[in-house]
């Protein structure tokens, strides 16, 4: 809806829309692009529609997983129901995924090659998998969190470097590989005195056939025995997951503070603080929007200056990608900025304007200039 308010602003653009559905069951004939000389693709979310996830989740079962991953045969993802907020076999979607991905990139190469893609598929691969997707921003020089390698020896191989004698691992997030909006996340924190804790989006049920089943919730659960924090991080790293430090952010007005930034043509455009008292500061989990301006006044702009330029290196990283979202720690006194994530869709920010302009209506108009400088 809001896309197509953008391009009702904007008289040389028209869309077309084609489902994901028909995307992933081969319904779409790429070839028709070549009618449009001057064209763009762009990649949606692919959301939480039951339908697709389940389509995804039966590609998936094709490939081959490692056995400490949870996955699901094709007839068991073929006779589930849709059940909100239950964490799918998250390794195996994201394998799915990314053979759609390469057969869009296929398709392109050989039957619409003009077409260019706001969201290359070989990107979008690599942003919705948080450890591969720090790998590549760590090689690019972007400074981030710690983190570990994925996690195979689930909550023992996670003590195991919360005890270290360093100690830099006592507080620390545990985070699924291809979750999105903390969906899966446990802030998990050790000490003498309150011994372990952890806070989640994620609560447990037993499932009536055995095993335990995730459901994503919007209030935070807190886990404090040491038995239930065990059978927490075990199942959450069934779905591929890394730790990554958890870093004290600069506190704003009361309370714990990171920033979405939208990079759109290598251009930092959004900037988001997001504010909470609990370690996840996503909206939905209850965090709050700061005021931009304001922060930008409060931190100074040396700081500010410095805090787009982390957004943009950090968005070179991936240079194929008209937009890319980042989530950024600022440290005590905003002496630095360290990058949480990279997202490929991000951009949804609904009537969130910067210097009088929406997200969709910046990268409409840096389509329009590239299609105009390159002749596509």
């Amino acid at each position: 809806m809001y896309l197509d308010a953008a391009v009702s602003r904007e008289p040389r653009v028209c869309v077309h829309h084609w489902s994901w559905l028909d995307v992933i069951r081969g319904g779409v004939n790429w070839a028709e692009l070549r009618q449009h000389s001057r064209c763009w693709l762009r990649l949606e979310s692919p959301g939480k529609d039951w339908a697709v996830e389940q389509a995804l989740l039966q590609r998936g079962a094709e490939g081959s997983l490692e056995p400490c991953f949870e996955s699901w045969t094709t007839d068991e993802v073929g006779s589930m129901t849709a059940q909100p907020g239950l964490i799918v076999a998250q390794a195996q979607w994201w394998l799915g995924w990314r053979k759609v991905l390469q057969e869009i990139r296929d398709a392109l190469a050989t039957r619409a090659p003009h077409v260019i893609c706001s969201s290359p598929p070989e990107e979008v691969a690599i942003l919705f998998h948080k450890h591969a997707c720090q790998e590549r921003l760590e090689a690019a020089g972007v400074a981030c969190p710690a983190a570990s390698s994925v996690i195979t020896g689930g909550y023992e191989e996670i003590r195991e470097m919360m005890e270290r004698p360093a100690g830099a691992w006592r507080r620390l997030f545990l985070k699924p590989c291809h979750g999105s909006s903390a969906s899966g996340v446990v802030a998990l924190e050790v000490s003498p005195h309150r011994g372990i804790q952890a806070r989640t989006t994620v609560e447990m049920q037993d499932a009536p056939s055995g095993g335990v089943k995730l459901f994503n919730r919007r209030q935070l659960q807190r886990y404090t025995d040491p038995a239930e924090v065990k059978r927490l991080c075990d199942h959450v790293t069934r779905h591929r997951a890394y730790v990554q430090q958890w870093v004290p952010k600069a506190g704003w007005q009361g309370l714990r503070m990171d920033l979405r930034v939208v990079v759109i043509a290598g251009g930092a455009r959004h900037v988001v603080p997001r504010l909470s008292e609990a370690p996840m500061t996503n909206l939905q989990l209850g965090g709050r929007r700061g005021d931009a301006a304001q922060l930008r006044e409060h931190m100074g702009e040396e700081a500010w200056q410095r805090l787009l330029a982390t957004a943009e290196g950090a968005a070179a990283a991936f240079p194929a990608s008209l937009h890319v979202s980042l989530d950024i720690a600022p440290t005590s006194g905003f002496r630095r900025f360290l990058v949480l994530e990279a997202n490929a869709f991000g951009d949804f920010l609904p009537d969130l304007l910067w210097e009088g302009r929406e997200t969709y209506d910046w990268e409409l108009e840096a389509m329009l200039t590239q299609v105009s400088t390159s002749g596509a």
